[in-house]
């Protein structure tokens, strides 16, 4: 009987044992488990891509553009609104801003008006009542751009502190530096290059480098450019340019200047790629081996302009002019806003609820 009473004690304490550490490792399971689920919460936070909402397929068809008579003929809009000069959010992938115009000229009020849209909310946002077709937006929130007047300006992507920041000049190609410190921007009256500095508000000339394209930025002291050495001539193509050493060194030639050449040029982090965009070819180029694939191609009726690439460098947001000719002197024509992959699939139209 005692034997028995012994057994029972021993097995009631390993059963004591058992379930205590049981229990423990139901805890340790559990606490996975809820790490796990916030993980998936931390995952969730991940900013969704909403870049297919609010647009439709793009209907692409070549054909030839012949119109006689002065001026090129008389002009139609095939609608009210056209839209000109988007540009990503650079710290957001999912919006965009860009210059939408009143073509019709009977039209009361604001006939040009820089805007935000979010893909995701369908939001717009007016920032400023100014045309330019020259615009960049710098991680630090501000937007410059040249306005009606052709002077430059910068305004916060909020809307507040819009600056005029230069008189009676002709201005264009502004661009933010690396860490959107400092604003550089042409003077074409005089032929000049300027850099505004945000914090200080001093304007700078830079004397050794009169003209380039648009350009990028490598890192904070290279800039990748478009531009001809000497100027004028037709030793044109994509430069690397050392800020500090003045140096220019070729990496691609361009093969002349053609129409629309200076379009747009964005250098791809990730890959270390050039995205070049002219008015009729999308290009990437591989400085490294010089390769070139065309990754989208337009027309006469169809020609792309100011590309510019998401911060995550999945996605490209351009303007694109499509075209039809309704007579031997009559054309109509339309500016939209298109965005395509990286590597020039899904190409779409962006449909404003206006």
């Amino acid at each position: 009987m005692q034997l028995q009473d012994t057994i029972f004690v021993i097995l009631k304490l390993l059963n004591h044992l058992i379930m205590k550490y049981l229990y423990l490792l139901i805890v340790l399971i559990s606490s996975i488990l809820l790490l796990g689920n916030g993980c998936k919460k931390e995952e969730s936070l991940i900013i969704p891509n909403c870049l297919y909402n609010y647009t439709e397929p793009a209907i692409n068809f070549d054909t030839i553009i012949n119109i006689a008579g002065p001026f090129g003929g008389q002009t139609f809009y095939e609608s009210r609104y056209q839209y000109h000069s988007p540009r990503f959010n650079p710290n957001n992938p999912n919006e965009i801003l860009y210059v939408r115009w009143d073509s019709d000229d009977n039209a009361t009020g604001v006939r040009f008006q820089i805007r935000i849209f979010n893909f995701c909310t369908g939001e717009h946002r007016t920032l400023a009542e100014h045309w330019t077709n020259k615009i960049d937006w710098g991680k630090n929130g501000w937007i410059a751009f040249n306005g009606t007047d052709n002077d430059m300006r910068i305004v916060k992507a909020n809307g507040d502190s819009l600056t005029r920041i230069t008189f009676g000049r002709i201005t264009s190609h502004p661009l933010w530096d690396n860490r959107a410190e400092s604003l550089y921007f042409h003077d074409n009256l005089n032929s000049l290059k300027l850099n505004y500095n945000l914090s200080t508000g001093i304007i700078d000339t830079l004397d050794n480098l009169r003209r380039i394209g648009m350009g990028d930025w490598i890192n904070d002291e290279t800039l990748l450019c478009l531009t001809c050495q000497p100027l004028m001539s037709s030793y044109c193509g994509i430069f690397y340019y050392n800020l500090f050493t003045n140096e220019l060194s070729r990496i691609e030639y361009a093969g002349g200047v053609e129409p629309g050449a200076y379009a747009g040029l964005h250098y791809l982090r990730q890959t270390d790629k050039i995205l070049w965009s002219t008015t009729k070819y999308l290009t990437i180029i591989d400085p490294l081996i010089t390769e070139r694939t065309i990754i989208a191609q337009g027309a006469k009726n169809r020609l792309y302009f100011k590309a510019d690439v998401s911060p995550d460098e999945t996605t490209i947001v351009l303007e694109r002019l499509d075209k039809e000719q309704l007579s031997s002197y009559q054309l109509r024509q339309q500016y939209s806003i298109y965005l395509m992959n990286i590597d020039g699939t899904d190409e779409r139209k962006v449909v404003f609820s206006e």
